[in-house]
């Protein structure tokens, strides 16, 4: 919460281009201390799928979670641990999805479909970027806020 902020309105008249060049604020490749996203298949062509972690699961299903909730959950939240893995299985019990067999590795593959991948370029983000979200996480939603959750810092700063 800003405490010094007040919100006044005025009517101002700003003169806008019709077309409005942003070509300036694209990046122009890699920056100094910045590293390439890794390719899309590692090399020998197969596809890395990302594990729950055991431990996180067996916490999980001692509390009378169902294994493949667990699993979800370890997996949507990059297996930081059992309490947020916790915190995820809470905010997603009412999902429909939520008992869906876990996509094998073609499926995972698939999953990128054309739809997803282009709903994040519409957002700015590349093809690398979208892909690597997808396959970090298990649903579309959970890959959108990884994405964007670090956009979304200071914008509550308006009450």
């Amino acid at each position: 919460m800003c405490k010094y902020l007040h919100s006044h309105r005025a009517d101002v008249f700003i003169t806008v281009p019709d077309e409005l060049d942003l070509g300036w604020l694209r990046a122009k490749g890699l920056g100094e201390g910045e590293e390439a996203l890794p390719d899309d298949k590692p090399e020998g062509g197969s596809t890395v799928q990302a594990q729950a972690k055991e431990e996180i699961v067996q916490a999980l299903e001692a509390m009378g979670f169902p294994r493949i909730r667990c699993q979800k959950a370890a997996l949507a939240t990059s297996n930081a641990g059992a309490e947020e893995a916790m915190n995820w299985l809470f905010a997603h019990m009412e999902d429909p999805d939520i008992d869906d067999p876990l996509p094998t590795s073609s499926q995972a593959s698939s999953d990128a479909s054309e739809e997803a991948l282009a709903l994040f370029e519409s957002m700015g983000f590349t093809r690398s970027q979208a892909r690597v979200a997808l396959k970090a996480t298990v649903r579309l939603p959970a890959s959108q806020q990884s994405l964007i959750s670090t956009k979304k810092k200071n914008k509550n700063c308006a009450g």
